[in-house]
């Protein structure tokens, strides 16, 4: 590879990061090796990111809610709540695409829940 690019002094090692998953070399009591993933920084930065987000834009949780999703009996098309504008939906649509990234490093338990959420790429609402 050196002969090809030009790299940093010391840039080749283990891995400890890739596409956001911290991943790690671990040693089973048999020295049996395996490598592990984990999703806790993306996380982390994903959440600060968004929270970064809403205060600069005015948007808060108006109430907690009771469990994760609250409503599985939501009609759309009994919906008339106005549609979100285009700034809207380019920050809904990523906000999404950060939930599909997360259930992809890991988080299966809400695949549901996002699977849910992304029916409404086209065109969301606010409310």
């Amino acid at each position: 590879i050196a002969k090809q690019y030009r790299l940093k002094k010391d840039s080749i090692g283990v891995p400890d990061i890739y596409l956001g998953v911290n991943i790690s070399k671990r040693k089973l009591d048999s020295d049996e090796e395996f490598w592990t993933m984990s999703s806790h920084k993306y996380l982390a930065a994903a959440i600060k990111n968004i929270e970064v987000t809403m205060k600069e834009e005015g948007i808060m949780f108006t109430s907690k809610a009771s469990h994760p999703f609250s409503s599985l009996l939501y009609r759309p098309e009994l919906d008339n709540n106005p549609m979100c504008d285009d700034q809207q939906i380019k920050y809904y649509q990523n906000l999404i695409g950060i939930l599909r990234w997360v259930v992809e490093i890991g988080r299966i338990d809400i695949l549901f829940e996002v699977s849910l959420l992304s029916r409404f790429l086209m065109q969301p609402r606010i409310g």
